[in-house]
């Protein structure tokens, strides 16, 4: 009895062993196998490294196209349908001091080139200027004063009659701009005038600290001096700020003028981003550092031949154009390089 057991004992650790052996020699075909496999499909493991390449790029790109409206409201031009002149509202900020001055240098070179998008905001009626122009100069009857109330009372009558127009872009330029028409309807067709969209180059390297109705308050704001594009999509958002006196209203409680205050609504009210462009230029900087080889490519000019110095751009000795002393601003200068076949130009 004792030894049947011992014999059914033996029997059972013996079929364990065969078990163990069939396994044993199972799994080591299959990894034989498994080892074949990864030979042959070693040359496409080679690839992964570029799928950590790219995942890297997507993660880079995903921080750039969350934090730069520079980059997110770039367009595909074969996407969408191509602005022309004429789905874009032009206005320029005067006074009665600068009709003579500077409106008629104005008026003279780019004003011709958009004369029916261009529209003169000021604070006089003047006859000439407006026969001159076809009727296009308003008077907003704002103050004649450098003053924040009387800046940011031309900016509300630029703001509703542009709103009044339906077109695509808003365009402020000041008195003292030369405007490159062409190259302006190049760069905003670089943009998607369907999206939320501000256009300029701030003054400040930094944003702006204020205060409103007793709030703290920082934003960025385009200077107004070098000219400023808001689509009508922004434009729209705008009009609780702007509309039934509400922008001189703005201006006030934020207690400053009228582009800061453009800049204040846009940037921190609507958090929407400023679109900062190199090619728009006030008096506020260097103007003679500006390459001439490069005029063609700018939106904006400026000048300033005031008390303070001249502060123009530079033309290239030898060119057949205006001296210094007969076009002191450099715009007809200017406006020649760019349209040498315009009639008061030096043949």
């Amino acid at each position: 009895m004792c030894l049947k057991k011992v014999g059914d004992t033996v029997n059972i650790w013996l079929l364990i062993l065969v078990c163990f052996t069939i396994i044993s020699i199972f799994h080591q075909l299959m990894f034989t196998h498994l080892q074949g496999f990864a030979k042959l499909t070693e040359p496409y493991s080679n690839k992964r490294p570029h799928l950590a390449f790219s995942e890297n790029i997507f993660q880079k790109n995903h921080h750039v196209l969350t934090h730069s409206s520079n980059i997110t409201n770039k367009v595909n031009n074969s996407r969408i349908q191509q602005i022309t002149l004429e789905d874009v509202f032009i206005s320029v900020k005067s006074t009665k001091t600068y009709h003579r001055s500077r409106l008629s240098i104005v008026y003279s070179t780019w004003f011709k080139k958009a004369a029916k998008q261009t529209y003169i905001f000021t604070d006089y009626d003047d006859p000439f200027l407006n026969k001159t122009t076809d009727g296009h100069v308003i008077n907003t009857n704002c103050s004649s004063y450098h003053t924040r109330k009387g800046l940011s009372c031309k900016m509300e009558a630029e703001y509703n009659a542009y709103m009044k127009t339906h077109k695509k872009w808003w365009c402020h330029f000041d008195d003292d701009n030369y405007v490159n028409i062409k190259r302006l309807v190049a760069v905003l067709n670089q943009y998607h005038w369907k999206n939320d969209m501000y256009i300029g180059k701030p003054s400040m390297s930094k944003s702006l600290r204020s205060t409103f109705r007793g709030e703290v308050v920082d934003f960025w704001f385009a200077t107004g001096g070098a000219g400023f594009c808001i689509t009508n999509t922004l434009a729209t958002k705008m009009s609780p700020w702007c509309r039934h006196g509400n922008f001189s209203e703005t201006s006030k409680d934020l207690h400053l003028p009228d582009d800061c205050t453009v800049g204040f609504i846009i940037t921190n009210r609507l958090t929407v981003h400023l679109t900062h462009s190199e090619l728009f230029h006030s008096h506020l900087e260097r103007l003679n550092h500006l390459n001439p080889r490069t005029f063609a490519d700018q939106v904006t000019f400026s000048y300033n031949t005031g008390i303070n110095g001249l502060n123009v751009i530079s033309i290239p000795s030898g060119s057949h154009v205006f001296n210094v002393t007969y076009d002191p601003t450099r715009f007809l200068s200017l406006h020649c390089l760019l349209y040498p076949g315009t009639q008061f130009c030096p043949k």
